[in-house]
């Protein structure tokens, strides 16, 4: 059975992209939240992975930090589509180099992800929540 635990903890792509099929299935809320867990699975990879692919390549780190990024504008889009949640970008005074958050307000909570620039997207009114992404919370959307 395909849990978000599962698909959160796996490398394996034909696994996750089974995953997201299904997702995508759900129709405009099923594409926020596959971008979502997109979005969390890149910012995850970002913070942990080291070393490089081979000498003179981008290292891991960046590559998923350019994954992220990809997933942040996938997300951004489908939003815009949807049209019926909340979201927008804030500052986190106290970050120096990842100091743009992107906001998105879920049914169940919140999912906020930092960003080294920001990207499309209205600016957020809002407070900042708990990680509801984190819980799979972001399925409420569907």
């Amino acid at each position: 059975m395909l849990t978000t635990v599962t698909i959160f903890a796996t490398s394996d792509g034909a696994l996750t992209t089974r995953y997201y099929q299904l997702l995508a299935l759900a129709g405009k809320r099923g594409v926020i939240a596959m971008n979502l867990m997109l979005s969390l699975k890149a910012s995850y990879r970002a913070k942990r992975y080291r070393g490089r692919p081979a000498p003179g390549q981008p290292s891991y780190r960046t590559l998923a930090y350019d994954r992220k990024r990809w997933a942040l504008e996938q997300l951004l889009a489908a939003l815009e589509t949807e049209g019926m949640l909340r979201y927008g970008w804030g500052i986190d005074q106290v970050q120096p180099i990842h100091r743009y958050v992107l906001y998105v307000d879920l049914p169940r909570g919140q999912c906020s992800f930092h960003a080294s620039e920001r990207l499309a997207g209205p600016d957020y009114h809002g407070g900042m929540g708990w990680g509801a992404c984190l819980t799979g919370a972001y399925l409420a959307v569907l």
